[in-house]
């Protein structure tokens, strides 16, 4: 009898253990799927204030181990997404995290596979007529074409960056798609080539390839060159009361002055949610610095009384990248919210990634719409500062006049994606990875700085989601 009340007991006891662990495990009811289902991993109390907290406290910073960013989950859990092959590394990261933020910190960790944006075979081959054009535009080009050894090259040296101060007869360096390290020539300093390339290959070896242009002329894009049309602006106005990345805005730079441009996306500054914009704006026929304080509308009209403002220029980064941060605050229903528009519809922002050279990246501007094209070249570019910035990017996506802002970023399929959304349904979810923000362009081509160099100068993280 004794035995059987033991018995009793303790199946009570394992009974009550077992529904206090799934209780637990269980996230709050959200009215999508159940993430639990598509996670490896979680640990700590779901907390969504606190893990906002962290995202504003230490941005990407943590992650630098991961092909992708982390971000706070709708259920209250500091999502790391990674991939199969970086399972190894999980340990490692949360004992980092918990170290920082304590052990009770909510961590959910997904195993997410990706694979590339399918693209119509004609817009393929159209771009790949585009690529061949801009390679072909050199002037001189020596030795072997190798990839790999002018991108570790270019790497080696980013902040010598075989640079200007040595050879200012350029105005840029960087390695490009079809395997030579590229200098950017004047015009006028064209008799100094054969001496330039010469003190290059006794560093590097007689067959190293390098290439040189006459330097292109980069026009920074501010207004657009049309007026909005009244059917424009309605158009902008009624698709949503929302604002992403890739809206229309107007920015009132003084009393009479506005330029148009376009929302990068949206962004959190300690903890207030913001949105990313290019770092210049157009006044006459001079791009200056943008001025801390503009007012900033979205979706606009031409003129400040039409339009919603959504918040004011914060501050300008123009060191490593060209962009600036808006601060909230406006008087119309729209609000600030994750995602970029492409090919109108609303991508969520699934992460950010840094650019390669030979990746295929999308932008979406005011002026030009959504484009897509290779990325050609990565190297230095002076900026606004008069210093030379690093890592700039030229794509083969068309940009023009009002696409200044305008954000870079691949699309991708994500296999093994928690249903944060409602109506996603079963299958392929597509999603945006952020690469850049657009600030001018060169015979068509879009030249954009690198999420990184951009988050990191304006001390800004991208905002994952809409989380619902």
């Amino acid at each position: 009898m004794r035995e059987k009340i033991k018995l009793g007991i303790l199946t009570a006891v394992v009974a009550l253990l077992a529904l206090g662990l799934t209780a637990w495990a269980a996230p709050p009811p959200s009215g999508e799927a159940d993430l639990a289902d598509f996670d490896i991993y979680r640990t700590g109390t779901p907390d969504y204030d606190l893990v906002l907290r962290c995202c504003g406290e230490v941005g990407p910073l943590v992650l630098e181990q991961l092909r992708w960013a982390g971000g706070p989950r709708a259920d209250g859990y500091y999502w790391l997404p990674i991939e199969e092959n970086e399972r190894d590394v999980v340990d490692d990261l949360i004992e980092e995290l918990q170290q920082m933020m304590g052990e009770d910190f909510p961590i959910a960790v997904s195993v997410v596979e990706t694979k590339p944006a399918p693209i119509g075979e004609a817009a393929l081959a159209a771009l790949e007529a585009r690529v061949a054009e801009f390679l072909e535009a050199r002037t001189y080009k020596i030795g072997t074409p190798n990839l790999d050894l002018v991108r570790e090259l270019h790497k080696e040296y980013r902040e010598w960056r075989l640079d200007l101060k040595y050879w200012p007869e350029f105005v840029a360096t960087g390695y490009a798609l079809d395997g030579y390290y590229e200098l950017w020539m004047k015009d006028e300093n064209w008799d100094a080539i054969h001496e330039t390339v010469y003190e290059l290959q006794q560093m590097m070896g007689d067959d190293f390839p390098v290439a040189v242009r006459i330097a292109p002329d980069i026009r920074r894009l501010g207004t657009a060159a049309s007026a909005d049309t009244e059917d424009g602006i309605a158009a902008a106005t009624t698709e949503s009361s929302d604002v992403f990345g890739g809206h229309w805005t107007t920015i009132q730079t003084a009393l009479f002055e506005y330029d148009r441009q376009t929302l990068a996306f949206a962004a959190v500054y300690g903890s207030e949610v913001g949105m990313v914009l290019s770092g210049h704006y157009t006044n006459d026929t001079n791009k200056v610095i943008m001025p801390v304080g503009a007012r900033v509308y979205s979706p606009t009209s031409y003129y400040p009384f039409r339009t919603n403002q959504i918040g004011e220029i914060h501050h300008v980064a123009c060191q490593n990248s060209e962009a600036s941060y808006m601060s909230p605050g406006w008087s119309g229903p729209g609000r600030i919210k994750a995602g970029v528009l492409s090919y109108g519809s609303h991508l969520p922002v699934w992460s950010y990634k840094e650019p390669e050279v030979g990746d295929l990246v999308y932008k979406t501007g005011r002026t030009t719409g959504t484009t897509f094209g290779e990325i050609l070249w990565i190297g230095g570019l002076y900026g606004l500062c008069d210093g030379l910035m690093p890592d700039q990017c030229l794509a083969a996506a068309g940009a023009s006049g009002g696409d200044s802002g305008a954000p870079v970023y691949s699309i991708e399929w994500v296999d093994t994606w928690p249903e944060l959304y409602a109506a996603v349904g079963s299958g392929a979810l597509e999603v945006a990875v952020l690469k850049g923000v657009v600030w001018a362009e060169v015979g068509g081509y879009c030249i954009f700085s690198p999420i990184g160099l951009v988050l990191y100068d304006l001390d800004v993280w991208a905002l994952p989601g809409p989380f619902g």
